[in-house]
């Protein structure tokens, strides 16, 4: 598991099998079941049946939500290919992102999304990583401290739905932890010291603005998503020791 780490960084824990917990009182902030159309801002794609499709590397759809200090986003997945070797994306997929969307124009400008104060990756790495392929690779950052691990090699199917979670929210320590879930399996655990506090909380699945810029990374051709949604866990009770 590759580490970065700033100076203060707490760090990411081990992959582990927990399963996930149960919902604690969340409320839906976004529904967006992709069936047709869009409460998002959509770049490229196109609708089909299941959901949204990705037709191009730069295919993206984003959206503005509350800042949510505490907070959850679930989506589904299916044609994400093992050991994926196709041209477009032989580095890494793109699946989800979130950031500030206030910074420098984030959402559409590079500069904005890579030098990001908060910024949260989920990619999916390819044939081109040797040792890392399909496996994860994760980023959880407030700037200065940021944790960036890789997952366990997993398997894929491309005729699989996967459901992701990824839930984040203050440990009380001073430190924010973010969790990274498949179909109910914990798969990372990342903490940095600060809290997840952007000025526009963007949430963003498919390719980043960096894809456009790279002709084999951005988000997974043929790959359908459906079923995004997000939820504030501020108002939840704190779940059992």
């Amino acid at each position: 598991m590759k580490m970065l780490t700033g100076a203060a960084l707490v760090g990411a824990l081990l992959v582990s099998s927990v399963l996930a917990p149960p919902a604690r009182g969340q409320q839906l902030v976004l529904d967006d079941p992709l069936q047709g159309s869009t409460q998002g801002a959509r770049s490229g794609g196109a609708f089909v049946a299941g959901g949204w499709q990705v037709t191009s590397k730069n295919d993206s759809i984003y959206w503005h939500i509350p800042t949510l200090t505490e907070g959850a986003v679930e989506w589904s997945v299916r044609g994400l290919q093992p050991n994926d070797a196709r041209p477009e994306g032989a580095d890494k997929n793109e699946i989800f992102h979130m950031y500030d969307w206030t910074y420098n124009n984030a959402d559409t400008v590079y500069d904005g999304y890579r030098n990001n104060p908060y910024k949260h990756f989920v990619r999916k790495s390819n044939i081109l990583n040797g040792g890392k392929v399909n496996s994860l690779e994760l980023l959880w950052q407030i700037l200065p401290d940021y944790a960036e691990p890789d997952t366990q090699a997993l398997s894929w199917d491309p005729n699989t739905t996967y459901r992701f979670r990824q839930e984040w929210g203050p440990d009380g320590a001073g430190n924010s932890v973010l969790r990274t879930y498949r179909d109910g399996v914990l798969l990372m655990t990342m903490a940095v010291p600060g809290s997840w506090n952007p000025s526009g909380h963007a949430v963003r699945i498919a390719a980043s603005p960096r894809a456009p810029l790279y002709p084999d990374f951005g988000a997974p051709i043929d790959a359908i998503f459906s079923n995004v949604q997000v939820w504030d866990l501020s108002s939840a009770p704190p779940p059992p020791p």
